[in-house]
């Protein structure tokens, strides 16, 4: 009797905790994106400007991350951006939304990310919303360097790359 109490509630702590949400943590290596964009750019006060628009890049893992998954190399990076910046200092502060859509297998997965710098590079976190197949429930923030070459003209022609080190997320 007391070996069946015991399996009762051990089954049972152990479908509460596979119901409680807990999840796998992946980490890797790096992963770089250069992107360049266009959207409209708009004179601000103080000589300041605002660019909103499209950048597109391709993801590049560096190893370890490309030996181990391979994943996201390669994979299509469209972002919808928000900049405001000072071309005299360079400082920005940049808010976008992207769709990561990978090649391969084209599952997607949404994310965003915001920085604010006192110059042309910025440090901000990127976090992933959500995605289809295999990364379906996708969720976490990683740390995200981004650089960004303000040759910024009236066209709102811009480039730059951005760098996740130890790119990571969790899936349940």
């Amino acid at each position: 009797m007391r070996f069946l109490k015991f399996g009762c509630v051990s089954l049972l702590l152990f479908l509460g905790f596979a119901e409680s949400g807990w999840s796998a943590t992946i980490v890797g290596g790096d992963v770089i994106a250069h992107w360049s964009g266009k959207g409209n750019m708009f004179e601000m006060e103080n000589y300041r400007k605002f660019f909103h628009g499209e950048v597109n890049g391709m993801l590049e893992e560096r190893p370890p991350l490309q030996k181990a998954h391979g994943l996201f190399n390669l994979a299509e990076m469209r972002c919808q951006v928000s900049m405001n910046i000072d071309p005299k200092t360079k400082a920005r502060n940049s808010f976008e939304t992207c769709t990561i859509s990978l090649q391969d297998t084209h599952e997607i997965i949404h994310s965003r990310w915001s920085c604010k710098s006192l110059a042309e590079t910025c440090n901000g976190e990127f976090t992933w919303m959500w995605g289809t197949g295999r990364f379906t429930g996708i969720s976490g923030t990683t740390r995200l360097h981004s650089r960004m070459e303000i040759g910024v003209t009236e066209s709102g022609a811009i480039h730059g790359e951005a760098i996740w080190a130890e790119f990571s997320y969790q899936l349940p």
